[in-house]
């Protein structure tokens, strides 16, 4: 990645684990911004962008790229086989901050050395009913990245992902480029003089 692309990575993900959960009001929508403070990414479970259906209530997310927004307000969600939609309906409960700063070798490219820098949140989300869902956001100054966590929970002891709800809602004044490759879709955006930005999405992959 270089530093005049901003690269969104949708990675569905399977994982278990507990989570904790402390919040009962709703919060503010969750800003995570990169290091450089020009990307921020906002989630919530109410409008966090320029809303495009106000009555919508559910896991939604907007990205901002010095001060415009790069992505309209998005749902976020996950349809899980013999279960109603992980997402819509749900409220966040619980979020903890994080920061990585730091450099790993590898053995070919240009380059020996990657430094991986970017400010993160782990967000707990959770319906009516008490099933749950956890997002995992990632601001580096050059994109931003998520990915879905299904936490163990009584609701369903085996997990089977029919279809990612993830949407990808564009500013009306975008212009987009699509290509498409055996295992990813590449959407070039140019929104007005900011710089084109590749948004990247992996439909079954995850890690």
């Amino acid at each position: 990645m270089t530093r005049s692309r901003l690269l969104l990575l949708c990675l569905p993900a399977l994982c278990f684990g507990t989570v904790a959960y402390a919040q009962t009001e709703a919060p503010a929508p969750l800003r995570v911004a990169s290091p450089d403070g020009q990307i921020v990414l906002l989630l919530s479970h109410s409008t966090v962008g320029p809303a495009t259906d106000p009555s919508s209530r559910g896991m939604h997310y907007a990205v901002d790229f010095r001060g415009k927004w790069l992505m309209d307000e998005s749902v976020l969600g996950l349809k899980i086989q013999g279960q109603p939609a992980l997402g819509p309906g749900m409220k966040q409960v619980h979020a903890v901050s994080g920061h990585v700063d730091e450099s790993y070798s590898i053995p070919v490219g240009k380059t020996s050395s990657v430094r991986d820098h970017y400010n993160s949140a782990r967000v707990d989300f959770e319906d009516p009913s008490g099933r749950k869902l956890a997002m995992e956001v990632r601001a580096f100054d050059d994109g931003v990245a998520f990915r879905y966590i299904v936490p163990q929970q009584s609701s369903f002891a085996n997990v089977r992902i029919e279809q990612e709800l993830t949407e990808f809602r564009y500013p009306k004044d975008a212009t987009l480029y699509r290509m498409r490759t055996a295992k990813h879709t590449v959407d070039l955006v140019r929104r007005g003089s900011l710089k084109v930005s590749g948004i990247v999405s992996c439909g079954p992959c995850g890690g």
